[in-house]
């Protein structure tokens, strides 16, 4: 193979890899942001926000749900726990305030890579300090979360 062939196929094989890029980025955990309520202490979501319906109509629940209530800076992240019970959570990193990417068991930091649970303890570093956990409480069909 001479040096014009080689970055001929060079060059077909990188505008190949562009396609498998953006697949690769539509295969990963979407992020749904809940309709909710504000009142004056709280954030209040249907617990129905929480269904997916698929398009064969199946309804899965999802892992998690983001919201951003008036007046908060940052959006809040509300994961549903194994037991039942909800973990909210201000998706604002420790380290240098970057707005967290939620996913599916996790949070992590677009900015410097710090990695959180999904109760919002610290898991990787750079961070040093535990997320904001907002308390959670189930009123009727609604989740409220007291800000």
């Amino acid at each position: 193979m001479d040096r014009k062939d080689f970055i001929a196929s060079c060059g077909f094989v990188c505008l190949g890899a562009i396609p498998l890029g953006v697949l690769a980025t539509s295969c990963s955990s979407s992020v749904y942001y809940a309709q909710h309520t504000r009142t004056k202490e709280s954030a209040l979501i249907p617990l129905s926000e929480f269904n997916d319906v698929q398009p064969d109509g199946t309804t899965t629940q999802r892992p998690f749900v983001v919201v951003t209530p008036e007046g908060q800076r940052y959006p809040i992240g509300v994961y549903v726990l194994a037991n039942g019970t909800y973990s909210a959570l201000l998706l604002r990193c420790t380290h240098r305030s970057c707005e967290l990417q939620p996913q599916t068991t996790y949070l992590v930091c677009p900015c410097h890579g710090s990695e959180f649970t999904i109760h919002g303890k610290v898991q990787g570093p750079p961070a040093l300090s535990d997320l904001q956990v907002f308390p959670v409480t189930v009123e009727g069909g609604n989740i409220a979360i007291r800000l």
